[in-house]
């Protein structure tokens, strides 16, 4: 009698790219991919509008239609990552996962490998049909701006859904709309807290009269990239919780 053959443990990379594969067949199998198009569709909407105005600003457009297009981070990514990572917790079907031999981490990063980068391309592409029908001012450091941030929103997102899986959505619009778009209009060192205001920094946009402070954009990608890690830490600590 042979012996049974041994159970073959998939890498990290195997078990992010299954990860990745699964969770790219449900973004565009569900009905949830037409409600993000339509909601991408708004910035045009603002755009069409300013372009009517008989004082057309070029730099103007640029800025009212960003200011769209970052409201739509606190609902396009919580109904994209939020969504995903708060239902596979809450449905438990982790719980299976993790009976397996596949590295914790593995799951998230997996949905976030699609999720982030997919959030962040429908922004960028949103933005910029919004400025080529407004006339707006196309600058390709703040259209890059656009999809790092989204994709940062998207990484904090995750995390937020790890803590309140049953309501990753409600508990990441509140963050993103609420509390974050708040520390952003907040004078002094409070806004440096928020995603919103360093996006904007990093877009590197003019403000009104004045241009954005030399070397900002360096050091708003520095903060976008500070305050991921440290969600990152947060939803992997409490992925090990809820395993334990």
């Amino acid at each position: 009698m042979s012996a049974p053959a041994p159970r073959t443990v998939p890498s990290a990379g195997d078990a992010i790219g299954i990860m990745a594969g699964l969770t790219l067949k449900r973004v565009f199998r569900g009905k949830l991919v037409w409600f993000v198009f339509l909601t991408a569709g708004l910035p045009t909407v603002t755009a069409l509008a300013m372009r009517s105005s008989s004082a057309h600003d070029p730099v103007k457009v640029a800025t009212s239609t960003l200011s769209v297009v970052q409201l739509l981070f606190a609902i396009l990514a919580p109904m994209l990552t939020g969504s995903a990572v708060g239902d596979e917790l809450g449905s438990k079907t982790t719980s299976y996962l993790w009976s397996r031999p596949v590295p914790r981490w593995t799951i998230l990063v997996g949905k976030l490998v699609v999720l982030a980068p997919l959030t962040g391309l429908l922004l960028m592409v949103a933005w910029i049909a919004s400025l080529a029908i407004g006339g707006g001012l196309m600058s390709g450091q703040a259209i890059a701006a656009v999809g790092f941030g989204a994709m940062i929103v998207s990484v904090v997102v995750a995390a937020i859904a790890t803590i309140g899986p049953k309501h990753g959505i409600a508990f990441s619009l509140l963050y993103v709309l609420v509390i974050d778009l708040g520390l952003a209009l907040m004078p002094g060192s409070l806004s440096q807290l928020s995603l919103v205001h360093q996006t904007t920094v990093l877009a590197g946009l003019p403000q009104g009269s004045a241009e954005p402070p030399l070397g900002s954009a360096l050091g708003a990608a520095l903060w976008l990239v500070g305050l991921a890690a440290i969600w990152l830490v947060v939803a992997l600590r409490q992925l090990r919780t809820r395993e334990a």
